[in-house]
């Protein structure tokens, strides 16, 4: 807020004519006087303390951004850390479904049907095999197949 002009300007009226002539022909003339008025000094005095509360307040933005730029580096740095173990366990989370979907009783129960089928078909060709070869087989003859063909059945 401007200070009130005054009402008069008594240490203007002392001064003779050719000293106000000089002063209004020449600004800094005019500047020097007005300096020395008390309400130009104490408005002076006032705008020094502002411009030191805004370079404080500046210098306190300044170390507070710093501050922040920091504490931004260190949580970009912290999200992509995060970003990375996120995945590894999304990687591992996926792996382990699929691991779980070839285990599940349905599967597992496929996979051993079709075995148990394969191990079958094979056992009957190695009978009909045996049965095709004659009707004499020595006890040795005898023994091995009886002993794949458990194996194979079993």
């Amino acid at each position: 807020r401007a200070p009130e002009v005054p009402a008069s300007f008594p240490d203007l009226s002392r001064n003779d004519e050719a000293t106000l002539g000089q002063l209004q022909r020449s600004p800094e003339l005019l500047s020097d006087h007005l300096q020395e008025h008390p309400q130009v000094k104490m408005c002076a005095a006032r705008v020094q303390e502002l411009r030191e509360e805004n370079r404080k307040l500046a210098q306190d933005i300044l170390t507070l951004r710093q501050s922040f730029d920091e504490a931004s580096g260190k949580i970009a740095s912290t999200r992509a850390g995060a970003r990375e173990k996120t995945a590894g366990v999304e990687a591992l989370a996926a792996r382990r479904a699929s691991i779980l979907a070839r285990r599940a009783p349905e599967k597992m129960r496929e996979v051993l049907a079709d075995g148990a089928a394969a191990a079958d078909a094979e056992a009957e060709e190695m009978l009909n095999r045996a049965v095709d070869s004659g009707p004499t087989m020595d006890a040795n003859a005898l023994a091995d197949f009886r002993q794949r063909y458990v194996r194979q059945k079993t």
